[in-house]
């Protein structure tokens, strides 16, 4: 399966940034696109809708679209890489491709 048609751009990655950040807690959001988090050093917090996932180095964590979310990191010292994906070829939000 190819994923990328230069007639029919379905992914286009709308954010990237790596953070080094210590006692952070960020406010519940969501977004239209994907987001993949990884976790090279330290750990955190992950709050999806109402579900917490500890992740620590070497781990990610996929959300989809449009799921409240948010990160809360303590006093150790997280570095992570994020993602944002959006498939524009969607028929609905279930769908990936």
């Amino acid at each position: 399966m190819n994923l990328y048609y230069p007639s029919k751009p379905y992914i286009s990655l709308t954010a990237f940034y790596a953070l080094s950040l210590s006692d952070y807690k960020m406010n519940l959001h969501s977004h239209p696109s994907f987001e993949i988090m990884y976790v090279t050093k330290g750990c955190c917090e992950v709050f999806i809708e109402k579900e917490k996932h500890l992740l620590e180095a070497h781990q990610f964590i996929f959300i989809d679209a449009n799921l409240p979310h948010r990160l809360f990191i303590e006093e150790d010292q997280l570095f992570h890489a994020e993602f944002g994906i959006f498939l524009s070829g969607r028929k609905n939000k279930n769908q990936f491709i």
